[in-house]
């Protein structure tokens, strides 16, 4: 597969929003191998601002598929599967099966590696090459396909995929672009909560996969001694889904709310205007979901709280990791093993003086470079 020249290229990328982020340098490389090709990309409606403004994607198609939702309790699951969306999506998939015909596709690549969407996207698409991983059966309908390792980060297995097709340099270098429109919102909403140039920010992130996220009790124990300690914002993000989070947190943040010390922008930011306040002055902690992988993007001093997941497999090279113990899942979909507890317990097994005192260490080096510059501004003016 080497020696193709493809015209139009099908990248198929339909599950979580870090995934997405992660493969951001498959687009520039593959721009880069194919400068006369147009390169498309089918990912989730929800995440499609991330890739909407990127030089090296010609168009944008959105698409949400019901076989990526988070795995959940046999009743929640019973309720996705007989609901309105999931029974009228078979007319859905004969659309976007005939929309996809008619771009005559010479190269598809599926990033996930499906069986479903490989068939779909791809064969029933009329693609003509299609290449993606050998995880669930689909490469019997592969032109080429790479070995999947769950031990590796996404990453690396992209760039093994990529030197099928001849492509030997892809660096780690993630890409999200953000306008100056998006800029000024984020100023804006700064400068409206009184957000000043002397208060460190530190933004608190506690969504993420149930089995992957430290308690939201943990963290506004952690805000709390921040704020009490050092001059400091503590800003807390996340989406709708995360209000619940935001009501946990605010009894023990109630006295640092009043005087203005925390700002509560949960469900209020869109992923764009969250990746241009990360791009601010800021520290970010979070748990293992996607909002690390912006971060990366936009070179954001970051925290992240492991549990059972493996660092190796789903954090960015970048991003500062605290996990107590020994990863027991390969995939954040696999089963808890601790069946003697609720599932992602051991979540509880990093402390709250533990980050703590890890934040501080970055806070006060925070602070003593800010010293320095104000120093060295003053010695030059």
């Amino acid at each position: 597969m080497s020696t193709l020249k493809p015209r139009n290229i099908l990248v198929i990328r339909t599950d979580s929003m870090g995934d997405v982020v992660l493969s951001t340098p498959v687009y520039r490389a593959l721009k880069k191998k194919y400068p006369q090709a147009k390169v498309f990309t089918l990912i989730r409606k929800e995440f499609q601002e991330l890739v909407a403004d990127n030089p090296n994607v010609d168009r944008v198609i959105p698409h949400n598929v019901p076989w990526n939702k988070e795995r959940s309790a046999w009743l929640k699951r019973m309720k996705i599967m007989f609901s309105i969306e999931t029974l009228l999506y078979p007319f859905r998939l004969i659309w976007i099966i005939r929309l996809l015909r008619r771009q005559k596709f010479d190269l598809g690549i599926d990033l996930v590696g499906d069986f479903r969407n490989i068939f779909f996207f791809m064969v029933a698409s009329g693609v003509k090459h299609r290449l993606s991983f050998n995880r669930t059966g689909g490469e019997y309908f592969l032109s080429d396909f790479a070995l999947y390792d769950v031990c590796e980060n996404q990453l690396t297995n992209n760039a093994k995929l990529l030197e099928i097709l001849g492509i030997h340099e892809i660096d780690s270098k993630l890409d999200i672009f953000i306008s100056q429109k998006v800029k000024e919102e984020v100023k804006h909403i700064l400068t409206s909560h009184g957000v000043n140039n002397t208060a460190a920010l530190v933004v608190l992130h506690p969504g993420a996969k149930k089995i992957q996220r430290w308690p939201a009790e943990n963290f506004a124990r952690l805000g709390k001694l921040l704020a009490d300690e050092f001059e400091v914002k503590l800003i807390l993000t996340g989406t709708n889904g995360d209000l619940a989070l935001r009501e946990k947190m605010f009894p023990f943040l109630m006295g640092n709310i009043l005087r203005g010390k925390v700002i509560s922008l949960i469900s209020k930011t869109s992923i764009l205007q969250l990746a241009a306040l990360l791009a601010q002055d800021v520290l970010l902690i979070c748990n293992d979901t996607g909002v690390m992988h912006i971060a990366a993007t936009v070179n954001c001093p970051t925290l992240a709280i492991f549990g059972p997941t493996s660092p190796a497999a789903f954090a960015h090279p970048n991003i500062e990791v605290i996990q107590p113990r020994k990863p027991c899942k390969l995939s954040p979909h696999e089963k808890c093993g601790r069946k003697d507890t609720f599932p992602g317990a051991c979540m509880n097994d990093t402390k709250v003086d533990v980050i703590y005192e890890r934040v501080r260490g970055l806070l006060e080096q925070n602070n003593t470079r800010k010293q320095r510059d104000i120093f060295h501004e003053t010695a030059i003016g």
